[in-house]
């Protein structure tokens, strides 16, 4: 079974998988960003979070539409504050491993950052689910006290290999560019270069010769 989901980035202090580029208003997906780490000051480092309409409970992680902040819920009474004075969307997934929630795999997360940089600031995600008995479950029943332990219970699908959600009918982004594009980008990199937002020539040299050579197959 599927549910559709959707994505959110947000902004943080901390260390993060994705960049915002301040200036060109557009995402990078570390290390593969070429210019992100020569431009401090002018990046922001950014988390990716997958949001579903599931019931919010306990020990929860959620997201507040209103006032676009993340907070958790690990008790009645915090649990009481969110669904009276928040507008909160469960969190599922998300790149900030200190939340301790489901991964989300990396071309998922290059597939968010292309459609953010073409307008789509969020992407619909259909994500799988699984349907089983609570008992089969035994973490996801030390979580539910006082549920029946013969409950019949809904919960995220996950690659065993690495913990991250699955997509259904997932199609990643391409990872080729043609001339055109490559020109496009090029010619960005070198205004970049003429405003000094790159440290030094040999770096930027070096820097655009490692992701030249690994886009240059479709010219």
């Amino acid at each position: 079974m599927e549910a559709k989901c959707k994505t959110v980035f947000i902004a943080t202090d901390g260390k993060a998988p994705i960049t915002h580029n301040d200036i060109e208003e557009g995402l990078f997906h570390n290390p593969m960003s070429i210019l992100a780490k020569h431009r401090a000051g002018k990046c922001t480092n950014m988390h990716l979070y997958v949001l579903d309409n599931s019931k919010v409970e306990i020990g929860d992680w959620v997201y507040d539409m209103v006032s676009k902040q993340i907070c958790p819920i690990p008790d009645e009474e915090t649990f009481y504050e969110v669904m009276t004075f928040l507008s909160p969307k469960k969190i599922i997934a998300c790149t900030d491993k200190t939340l301790k929630l489901a991964d989300i795999s990396a071309p998922v997360i290059q597939l968010c950052i292309a459609e953010y940089n073409i307008g789509n600031k969020s992407v619909e995600l259909e994500v799988e689910y699984e349907e089983g008995w609570l008992k089969d479950w035994e973490e996801e029943n030390k979580k539910r006290q006082g549920s029946w332990y013969d409950e019949r219970v809904v919960k995220l699908k996950l690659d065993p290999k690495d913990n991250t959600i699955l997509i259904s009918n997932f199609k990643a982004p391409k990872e080729n560019f043609t001339a055109e594009e490559v020109k496009f980008i090029a010619t960005r990199f070198a205004h970049a270069c003429r405003l000094n937002q790159v440290v030094t020539n040999k770096e930027t040299c070096e820097l655009f010769d490692t992701w030249f050579k690994q886009i240059r197959k479709n010219l």
